[in-house]
């Protein structure tokens, strides 16, 4: 037992900077110089049922073992936290007090009820049929959930809805039709006054309502009438193609008189 003492006593003189005079024992050691350190007062920071570990206690955020604080706790656990030191290789990390049994949580699938249970986010039941989900496959539409916790839609629109026509915007969206059960894509109207193509190279073409339209002549605008008979083909007020007719008799388009003129 003194020698238990004794060993005791050197121990706490090389922790401590205690001394112990001679005849003295453990029960008489007396502590010599500060009992705080340049980094600030020691306090236990650990479990809140653990002997914890000795750390300086910062004087900012920043000096912290944990920079930033614990704020920030996972799913299933509550904050704020607390700083804890591993006593073995000394690296800080934050622990977080589990929530309460039975609080909804997340557990990343839409149509399952989940709850924290010991720390961990878990399924406990199904939604009811015909929650709004989204199954993640483009090609159905009317996602719901089933009841037995499973997302699944109709099937629609093969490829999804990326093609718009002329005078419309994409992406579009699968919808299928109450009556016939028919799938087709959906999409919104261009925007007033896009350019198009009206099909006529003499006419400047916008769009209006999802459809294209043209709205004013090129007037002077090269272009091609078709006709192997005529040159210097031009755009007319009109929105016509016209050109001269070089040819050997006064003949022009069928579909048009002939203004050009008269060879001799």
């Amino acid at each position: 037992m003194r020698r238990y003492s004794l060993l005791l006593a050197v121990s706490l003189t090389a922790s401590w900077g205690c001394t112990l005079e001679e005849g003295e024992g453990p029960d008489d050691l007396e502590q010599s110089g500060d009992e705080s350190t340049d980094a600030g007062e020691l306090e236990p920071i650990g479990l809140p049922d653990s002997p914890g570990v000795l750390v300086p206690v910062p004087d900012s955020t920043e000096a912290s073992p944990c920079p930033g604080g614990c704020n920030n706790p996972p799913v299933c656990q509550m904050g704020p936290g607390q700083c804890v030191v591993d006593p073995f290789n000394g690296t800080a990390s934050c622990w977080y007090p589990n929530a309460w049994v039975g609080t909804t949580c997340d557990s990343g699938n839409p149509c399952m009820v989940a709850e924290c249970n010991g720390g961990g986010c878990g399924n406990t039941w199904a939604h009811p049929p015909g929650k709004v989900c989204d199954d993640g496959n483009p090609a159905t539409v009317n996602d719901v959930c089933d009841g037995a916790g499973n997302c699944a839609g109709v099937a629609g629109c093969p490829g999804g809805c990326n093609n718009p026509p002329e005078c419309h915007m994409g992406p579009g969206q699968c919808q299928i039709d109450p009556f016939s059960g028919t799938a087709s894509c959906w999409y919104p109207h261009a925007w007033v006054g896009t350019t198009c193509d009206g099909g006529n190279p003499c006419m400047t073409a916008e769009c209006y309502g999802g459809s294209c339209n043209n709205v004013w002549p090129n007037i002077g605008q090269s272009c091609n009438d078709g006709n192997s008979c005529t040159t210097q083909d031009q755009c007319t007020a009109m929105g016509t193609c016209k050109g001269t007719y070089v040819c050997g008799g006064p003949k022009g388009p069928i579909d048009e008189p002939f203004d050009g003129p008269i060879p001799l």
